[in-house]
C-alpha cells in the first residue's frame, strides 16, 4: 500500500502533526485549528486589539464559509475528551451531538481552555506556554470555543467541520519535514503521507511549505473589510509566530527524538510497503 499520494492542498483540510493518525495526511503543528488560532494571535498583535469571542466566532464562521477546503479538522484525543466530558457532568457525552443542552454547552465552553481538556500536543503547548512564548493564551480558548459554538449551529458551517479523536500515548520517534518545490506549491500539489511509515515507531509529519498556502487564505478570510489591518503585515507576524512556536515546541520534546527533511518533487516514485 503506498505511503503517500499527490493532493490540492487547497482543496484538503491539514492535520496535526500527531503520529497517532493513521491517515494520510496534510499536516501542520494543531492542524487547521492550530492555524486558526495562530492566525487570530497574529491579527491581534498586528491590529493591537483586544479581539471579543463574538468576533473570533465572526472570523471562524467566516472562514468556513469561504474556504476552499472541503473540511475543517479539530483533533482531541480519547483521554482528554472524557475529561472534558466528565467536567461538564456527563461522561458518556457526545460533544458534537449536544443539540439544546445550553447548560452543558455553558459548562463546557467555560472549560475548553484548560489545557488538561486539550488533546492535541501542539495547541495544549500553546495553551500552557503563553508567557514564554509572547502570546495570549486567551485565543486558543477562543479559537476552540468558536470552532464548537459553529459545531452546534447552522449546518451550513457545521457540516464543514471534522471532529477527530485518536487513541493511545504517543510513540512517536522522530520528526519528518515535508518539502516541497515552488514549482509544485504553486500548482496547489503537496504529497499526502502517512505518519504511521513502515518503520518501528510513528512519525511527526509536517508539511511546511503547503502550509503556508493555508495561512495566505486565513489571512485573506480575517482582513476582508478591515480598516486599517495591513494583511501583509498580518501574514509575515503569522509565519513567523507560527515558526518560533513549532521551533519552542520541538525543543520541548528533548534531544531523544531524530529530526529528518525529506524533498519531493512530481516526479518522486510512491513509496511501497
Amino acid at each position: 500500500m503506498a505511503t503517500l499520494e499527490w493532493a490540492h492542498a487547497p482543496q484538503m483540510s491539514f492535520s496535526p502533526t500527531d503520529g497517532r493518525n493513521d491517515e494520510k495526511v496534510l499536516a501542520t503543528p494543531g492542524g487547521d485549528m492550530g492555524e486558526f488560532i495562530q492566525a487570530v494571535m497574529a491579527y491581534a498583535k498586528v491590529a493591537k486589539a483586544e479581539l471579543t469571542q463574538e468576533q473570533v466566532n465572526e472570523m471562524f464562521t467566516r472562514y468556513i464559509k469561504t474556504m476552499t477546503a472541503e473540511k475543517f479538522t479539530y483533533e482531541t484525543d480519547e483521554k482528554s475528551y472524557v475529561k472534558l466530558a466528565i467536567a461538564t457532568g456527563c461522561r458518556n457525552l457526545r460533544i458534537a451531538e449536544m443539540g439544546g443542552m445550553k447548560r452543558k454547552k455553558e459548562a463546557l465552553l467555560e472549560q475548553i481552555g484548560n489545557p488538561e481538556f486539550i488533546g492535541d500536543p501542539f495547541i495544549k503547548f500553546l495553551a500552557t506556554n503563553g508567557t514564554a512564548l509572547d502570546l495570549d493564551a486567551k485565543y486558543v480558548a477562543m479559537g476552540l470555543s468558536a470552532y464548537h459554538t459553529a459545531l452546534w449551529g447552522p449546518t451550513a458551517v457545521s457540516d464543514r467541520l471534522c471532529y477527530i479523536q485518536v487513541k493511545g500515548p504517543h510513540r512517536e520517534a522522530a520528526l519528518v519535514d515535508i518539502n516541497v518545490p515552488p514549482y509544485c506549491i504553486d500548482q496547489g500539489l503537496v504529497p499526502m503521507v502517512s505518519q504511521q511509515l513502515t518503520c518501528a515507531a510513528p512519525v511527526f509529519i509536517r508539511h511546511k511549505d503547503a502550509a503556508k498556502l493555508l495561512r495566505r487564505t486565513l489571512v485573506a478570510s480575517m482582513t476582508e473589510g478591515a480598516a486599517g489591518v495591513d494583511p501583509r503585515a498580518v501574514l509575515a507576524q503569522y509565519n513567523q509566530m507560527a515558526e518560533n512556536n513549532f521551533e519552542s515546541w520541538w525543543g520541548s520534546m528533548g534531544p531523544s527524538k531524530a529530526r529528518y527533511s525529506v524533498a519531493f518533487s512530481m516526479s518522486t516514485p510512491l513509496l511501497d510497503e
